[in-house]
C-alpha cells in the first residue's frame, strides 16, 4: 500500500494520517522502512505500536525484526524476537537472515542448533540463509554438514538454490574442482546462475581454464548474457597483466 507512494516520506504521512492503524498498516509500513533502511521511522512505528498497548501479532513481530535486521539493529531485533512465540519457523528464518546480512555467520548455526532443540524443524527457506551465511563467513565445515542434513530428508531435500550456495561456498574457498563436481553431478539442471557463481569467483581468483569453461555453459544457455564476456575478458586481461 504505502510503497504506491513512491517514496520514504510519502509513505511515512500517509501512514501518519490514518487514524485506526491496523495490522495490515503496520506491517506494510514496517516493510517500507526496511525496504529504505530507514531505522528511525522504523522505531517511530514501533514507538505507536507500543504507546497505544497494543499486542503485537506474531506477524508484527516478524515484520518488526526484518526491519530492525535490514536496518543493521540486530540487538532490537533480537529483543523482538525474544518476546515472540517461538513455534513459528517463519520468525526464525527472518531472525536467520537478520543475522546473515550482517555478516553474523556463527549467529544464525547457534539459532539453526536452537531451532532443533526446540523441536521446530528447519525448512528450506532455514537452510538457504544458513548456507548464504556460511559463504559469507566461510563456515565451509558448517556448511557440509547442514548440506548434507538436507538431503537426508525428502521435505528440505536441496534445490538449485542451495546447490548454488554451495557452489559459491565452494568456489570461495578454492576448491574449484569441488565446486565444478557440485555443479556438473547436481540431480538438477544447472542455471545460468549456477554457472555464473562459478564465473564470477574465477575473477576473484583468477582461474581461466574454469572460466572458460563456465563462460561456455553461461552462452550455452542465454546468448545474450553479456555479463560473461566481461567477466572473462576482465580475467584474460588481469592474467596478462601478471
Amino acid at each position: 500500500m504505502y510503497k504506491n507512494c513512491g517514496d520514504l516520506d510519502g509513505a511515512l504521512a500517509l501512514y501518519r494520517d490514518i487514524s485506526i492503524k491496523d495490522e495490515a498498516a503496520n506491517i506494510s509500513i514496517l516493510s517500507v522502512c526496511a525496504s529504505y533502511g530507514a531505522l528511525e521511522n522504523g522505531r517511530e512505528a514501533h514507538s505507536f505500536l507500543t504507546g497505544i498497548g497494543a499486542d503485537l501479532e506474531q506477524n508484527v513481530c516478524i515484520s518488526l525484526v526484518n526491519m530492525y535486521g535490514k536496518c543493521g539493529s540486530l540487538e532490537e531485533a533480537h529483543k523482538i524476537f525474544g518476546l515472540a512465540s517461538k513455534d513459528d519457523s517463519i520468525l526464525w528464518n527472518t531472525v536467520a537472515a537478520a543475522y546473515s546480512q550482517n555478516g553474523q555467520g556463527l549467529a544464525v548455526f547457534d539459532l539453526f542448533q536452537q531451532m532443533q532443540s526446540e523441536n521446530i524443524y528447519p525448512d528450506k527457506a532455514t537452510f538457504s540463509t544458513l548456507l548464504t551465511a556460511c559463504s559469507h563467513t566461510g563456515l565451509m565445515d558448517v556448511a557440509y554438514c547442514c548440506f548434507s542434513a538436507m538431503d537426508g530428508h525428502n521435505e528440505t531435500r536441496p534445490l538449485i538454490d542451495q546447490f548454488n550456495c554451495m557452489t559459491d561456498l565452494l568456489s570461495r574457498a578454492g576448491q574449484y574442482d569441488e565446486s565444478m563436481g557440485l555443479v556438473e553431478n547436481m540431480p538438477l539442471m544447472p542455471t545460468k546462475s549456477s554457472w555464473l557463481t562459478l564465473l564470477s569467483t574465477c575473477r576473484m581468483q583468477v582461474d581461466v581454464k574454469l572460466a572458460e569453461s563456465s563462460a561456455r555453459h553461461v552462452m550455452e544457455l542465454d546468448q545474450e548474457e553479456t555479463g560473461s564476456y566481461v567477466i572473462l575478458a576482465n580475467i584474460y586481461s588481469h592474467e596478462q597483466a601478471e
